[in-house]
């Protein structure tokens, strides 16, 4: 929370209730692109965005770099762990949208991830978001391997990400 600011442009994956997607927004007073694919708490994050005097939008989608097969996520009864790595018997296969198909996409320089285990696409895919500067994330040691957690660091150090803060398994990274 204190390390966004006004220069923060941010992508929000995992909007869950909006908790996150409305800090992100009150720090920074910026736009904010908020992705939940979970389609039954949409109206209540609109809602919360909205009493909040956010500037949004939202996609219920799967934000990928380029055309892929859609995915399937699992549900839970813990709404907000909607996940493709925590298995259930209550699964939904998820529209993809591509980047180039977002609207000024790349004029957002920060990419906030809170996706129960998902954050290693796009970490490993980094590159592929040239534009994103700075870099919000947990890692959920339960999911991701300590030989994927460390070939995530690594990725992120060649593509010029410093540490900059980090809360258990909360990271800060910023380019440059």
């Amino acid at each position: 929370e204190r390390h966004i600011t006004s220069k923060n442009r941010s992508i929000i994956l995992g909007g869950g209730l909006g908790f996150i997607p409305v800090l992100v927004f009150k720090n920074s007073g910026n736009k904010i692109l908020v992705f939940e694919i979970n389609k039954s708490i949409i109206k209540n994050l609109k809602l919360n965005l909205t009493n909040n005097n956010a500037k949004f939008k939202i996609y219920c989608n799967n934000l990928v770099y380029k055309k892929t097969k859609n995915k399937y996520f699992f549900f839970s009864n813990d709404f907000l762990s909607t996940s493709s790595k925590i298995r259930s018997t209550k699964k939904i296969l998820v529209p993809n949208l591509e980047k180039n198909k977002i609207i000024n996409f790349n004029k957002f320089n920060t990419l906030v991830l809170d996706i129960e285990g998902d954050e290693e696409y796009y970490i490993l895919n980094i590159k592929k978001f040239p534009q994103i500067k700075y870099l919000f994330f947990e890692l959920h040691f339960n999911l991701i391997s300590k030989i994927k957690r460390d070939k995530i660091m690594n990725i992120l150090k060649m593509n010029g990400f410093i540490l900059k803060d980090k809360c258990f398994n909360s990271y800060y990274f910023k380019r440059g």
